[in-house]
């Protein structure tokens, strides 16, 4: 699964534009990323790609209902769940490639990291690679 979010601001009003993609049924994948990459496994019909879609929108506004109100306790599930916590990363910020570990995500959803000098930096926008071995 891949998320993208973009966020902007136009007069007073905030925008944010998220992008999903879940592969389904891919069985054959660019030898660059063969190796980590997955799939559902499932057959793709019309039905399941609605379906799906439909399930995985539901649960983003309701996610954004709560957050709203000021309930963030899906927070904790999320931090549970998360497969990025306690990994290697690669991200880039002001032009240079930096390493860390994901050390925590914030109740804004920023991602915390921790560098090999011990710096700790928060990543709030970007995009990251992750290591597939724990450190």
């Amino acid at each position: 699964c891949g998320i993208l979010a973009e966020s902007f601001f136009d007069a007073d009003r905030r925008y944010v534009v998220l992008g999903v993609g879940i592969n389904i049924d891919t069985s054959v994948f660019p030898a660059d990323i063969s190796d980590i990459a997955g799939s559902v496994g499932v057959r793709a019909t019309d039905s399941l790609k609605e379906r799906l879609s439909e399930a995985v929108a539901k649960r983003i506004l309701l996610l954004y209902a709560l957050a709203k109100g000021g309930d963030l306790s899906y927070m904790a599930a999320y931090r549970e769940r998360s497969a990025v916590l306690g990994r290697r990363v690669t991200f880039s910020q002001n032009g240079e490639s930096r390493e860390g570990v994901a050390v925590s995500v914030n109740d804004d959803g920023g991602l915390e990291v921790r560098l090999d000098d011990g710096q700790t930096v928060l990543l709030s926008s970007g995009e990251i690679t992750v290591r597939l071995k724990d450190i």
